[in-house]
């Protein structure tokens, strides 16, 4: 049960660090979108909305993975104690006890649930899509419009 806590532990770390190369990447997207020539205010907008919340999308995750290599490495700690010991004790108990002292410290992000963030992740970048798109319509009608008046105006 101790390796298996630092194993899990271990993975934590290196899925966090995976995380932050996804998101940093996503970022690096949404601004080289932004910045791109013949960028107008509009998408500079939405992508700088973007990059605000996959940002906090992404420190939550990254917290997470921390708060969860946190937990595995206070269970290894108290089979660690127990072994050193040398008192043969309740394995389950250890557990419970371990990961009890875990939650105390962690009162907020015990409680998020790693699989919702990720979706969260998935649902961010399917609403940035639509939007993209929805902003595409607007702004070509948007012109159109602008185009007509402008002719108008220039036809008196």
């Amino acid at each position: 049960m101790y390796e298996e806590q630092a194993e899990h532990a271990r993975s934590h770390e290196e899925l966090r660090g995976a995380a932050t190369t996804l998101f940093v990447a996503l970022i690096a997207g949404l601004l080289a979108f932004a910045v791109t020539e013949g960028a107008d205010l509009r998408k500079q907008w939405v992508a700088g909305t973007m990059i605000i919340a996959v940002s906090f999308i992404g420190f939550l995750v990254t917290y997470k993975h921390y708060e969860r290599y946190e937990m595995h490495l206070s269970r290894l700690r108290g089979f660690r104690r127990s072994l050193e010991l040398g008192i043969t004790a309740d394995l389950r108990s250890i557990n419970q006890d371990w990961t009890d002292y875990h939650n105390e410290l962690h009162p907020f992000s015990h409680r998020l649930r790693l699989h919702v963030l990720w979706l969260v992740i998935y649902i961010l970048t399917g609403l940035t899509g639509c939007l993209l798109v929805w902003l595409g319509i607007l702004g070509d009608q948007l012109a159109g419009i602008y185009a007509q008046t402008r002719e108008g105006v220039n036809g008196r």
